[in-house]
């Protein structure tokens, strides 16, 4: 499961000043605070390079013999003259087209890989440097992050929030306006069924609260955590949990 680093309190792990990011494999490598935008410079190469062809592409047109010696290079074995010097010009002006369409189509996946894998790391960001999420959040951050990251999208390069009918959240500190990220944490945690296992526990002393932990557990563990633990250690926690010490496992 890629990751960011994190420490024991829940911050990004930063080697020589960038955050330190863990890949599927388990590998651990330093993502330069540049890296998006050095993929956004490469996305809009992309794109001109994608806009350049379909201009290319409408000039045929009105394909002219000209126009079509200069395209033999495109066509690859394509016999230009020929196929003019036979009066076929429409399957000229078709494989040319079909030429460039492969292009496109190329140039479109590329791009829309690129730009799925930066909108990816943008959403990334605001889980790994949300206060709420980090001293909030009862459950691990990447169970957390699995299932709240489906609320968020990247539009127009702004990162904006969902609820679960699809509606943009409204922001409900200032009226009128939706909800930034870090307020949709909050929102969407406290419209959840099982709110009470996400977030920890007060540990303030203020209204309502029952002395430290306001009398409600503040620990999770995730199933697969707990599977890999020592059978006595199992013991332990699921004791912990039947005597209300511990939230129930997670998923």
């Amino acid at each position: 499961m890629k990751t960011w680093k994190t420490d024991e309190s829940g911050a990004i792990v930063l080697k020589d000043g960038d955050p330190v990011f863990i890949d599927s494999s388990g590998r651990e490598m330093v993502v330069s605070t540049d890296t998006i935008t050095k993929l956004n410079g490469e996305a809009m190469a992309h794109r001109k390079e994608k806009e350049s062809l379909e201009s290319k592409l409408k000039q045929f047109d009105g394909i002219d013999p000209d126009l079509a010696r200069k395209s033999i290079e495109i066509a690859g074995k394509l016999d230009a003259k020929q196929l003019i010097d036979a009066g076929k010009v429409d399957e000229l002006k078709k494989q040319i087209t079909d030429q460039f369409n492969t292009q496109l189509n190329e140039k479109s996946n590329s791009l829309s890989q690129l730009q799925a894998k930066i909108d990816a790391m943008q959403i990334d960001g605001i889980f790994s440097n949300s206060d709420f999420v980090r001293n909030s959040v009862a459950i691990p951050h990447d169970i957390f992050k699995d299932s709240f990251s489906k609320y968020f999208k990247v539009e127009d390069g702004q990162i904006v929030a969902y609820d679960k009918a699809g509606n943009r959240l409204l922001s409900k500190i200032k009226a009128g306006e939706h909800a930034t990220p870090e307020e949709a944490f909050q929102i969407l945690v406290e419209s959840h069924p099982q709110k009470d296992t996400l977030v920890r526990a007060d540990t303030g002393a203020g209204s309502g609260s029952k002395g430290a932990g306001g009398g409600r557990p503040n620990r999770a563990m995730g199933r697969d955590e707990f599977s890999k633990l020592a059978p006595n250690k199992q013991a332990e926690i699921a004791a912990k949990i039947k005597g209300g010490e511990m939230l129930p496992l997670t998923e």
